[in-house]
């Protein structure tokens, strides 16, 4: 019996950029965001021919302005998760049965949250202030399933 575990962290704080020209010229656009990833796994082996693994990962981000752009991305996150059985030996027709699932939930979060559109402007069309919010979610769940076939040699033909 055997096991083991990572663990992995990053982080980034971003701020403003230099988005560059043509001519070697650049124009600073102002800017600020974070990001953090963080992750982990884990595997057993509970006997010899056997393995089963977990990992998990999470990924962050706030505060993405894109200037010029009619909204801001306020939080992005990503949950991730795998799960994975394999079974590396029988003694028989099959073998290495391997099987898995998976689980990412993303979710995002924008607005229009100090864009010109939410601000009060007189003489605009329309004149009053558009207040936008957009939250978004999506789920994907899969698996997956292998069986190997492999023929004995004492097999009647």
């Amino acid at each position: 019996m055997s096991f083991g575990f990572n663990l992995r962290a990053s982080g980034d704080l971003l701020d403003a950029y230099s988005a560059g020209g043509a001519a070697g010229g650049s124009a600073l656009v102002p800017g600020g965001a974070a990001a953090h990833q963080f992750g982990a796994g884990l595997w057993f082996v509970p006997s010899e021919g056997q393995a089963i693994w977990l990992f998990g990962f999470y990924d962050e981000q706030t505060g993405v302005d894109c200037p010029g752009r009619r909204l801001t991305t306020e939080h992005s996150q990503l949950r991730a998760w795998r799960a994975s059985y394999r079974i590396a030996r029988f003694e028989c027709l099959l073998s290495g049965p391997n099987f898995s699932r998976s689980l990412n939930k993303q979710g995002l979060r924008t607005s229009n949250r100090g864009k010109p559109t939410a601000m009060d402007m007189p003489g605009r069309m329309p004149p009053f202030v558009l207040d936008i919010s957009l939250p978004a979610e999506s789920d994907t769940l899969g698996g997956s399933g292998r069986l190997e076939i492999f023929p004995r040699e004492n097999w009647p033909v």
